[in-house]
């Protein structure tokens, strides 16, 4: 009977090793839920992380249309171009853009797949940035469509 009172007390003792080992805080109710609204929020990602996120889609939101709304004033102002041409001009302008941002997202998405979102991310409004002050630069439509490609290489690196 000694012998078997021994054994049972060795193995709930390792029962009892097993469950502290495995044991872990009691999480907050936030901990347990984690959501934005409806929304719930992976494992790792944080209230920051998605903070940074939208601020991040915010930026290029206003970035794509700042371009596109100031296109009229870059025509104008410095390239002189009459008020009859424009409409066509910025249209190429944002069909040339949209075409450099469809061939190229794919592309951009498999790079951050290999070196991380975030050089890619900070490379491409580091492009919009250049392109952006480079614009107003523009002496010719040819160089304005240059930077305006530059812009559209930059966004595609936001939208994957």
């Amino acid at each position: 009977i000694r012998e078997k009172s021994k054994y049972q007390l060795i193995r709930i003792g390792e029962e009892l090793d097993e469950e502290l080992d495995s044991y872990e805080e009691p999480k907050t109710v936030l901990e347990k839920i984690k959501a934005f609204f409806f929304v719930k929020l992976s494992p790792g990602i944080s209230y920051l992380n998605l903070f940074a996120y939208f601020w991040a889609a915010f930026g290029t939101i206003t970035n794509f249309v700042f371009v596109s709304a100031v296109a009229g004033f870059v025509l104008t102002t410095f390239l002189d171009i009459p008020q009859e041409n424009q409409g066509t001009l910025a249209g190429d302008l944002g069909f040339y853009d949209e075409i450099v941002v469809v061939c190229t997202v794919s592309i951009m998405g498999l790079i951050s797949d290999k070196i991380g979102r975030n050089p890619v991310y900070v490379i491409a409004f580091l492009l919009f940035g250049i392109s952006c002050f480079l614009m107003p630069t523009a002496s010719s439509y040819g160089m304005l469509v240059g930077w305006r490609l530059l812009f559209a290489l930059g966004s595609s690196g936001t939208l994957f």
